[in-house]
């Protein structure tokens, strides 16, 4: 929540998700949370079905954010070009749950890359 008179602020770090959420991803971005996030988060849950049955892994992990901005996107694989162009340097993570996801993410971006 927003103090009266406080503008929002966009969040000025990102973590991109490949595959669905699980509980060492969900531990990650615990700490990156707890470490990044006082400036805010943006979190992209990129995965090929449309289901939000991946919130529910993420339920603790989002109630457990009452002071930082953290905002939760998901999109499919075919979108990913589009979001490492629109972030670019505010990534600063890419959490991958399955091994064979690890094509999906660009040679220069996997100094970033987190296989879990």
């Amino acid at each position: 929540m927003f103090a009266y008179g406080e503008k929002y602020r966009e969040p000025l770090f990102t973590v991109i998700v490949l595959g669905e959420p699980n509980k060492d991803t969900v531990s990650k971005l615990h700490y990156i949370l707890r470490t990044r996030g006082l400036n805010g988060l943006r979190v992209y849950v990129v995965k090929d079905s449309s289901s939000s049955r991946f919130l529910e892994s993420l339920r603790d992990f989002i109630f457990s954010n009452h002071t930082y901005t953290l905002e939760v996107f998901t999109a499919e694989y075919e979108q990913l070009r589009e979001i490492y162009e629109k972030e670019g340097d505010r990534i600063v993570s890419i959490l991958v749950s399955d091994s064979n996801l690890v094509q999906y993410v660009p040679s220069i971006l996997r100094n970033k890359l987190e296989a879990l």
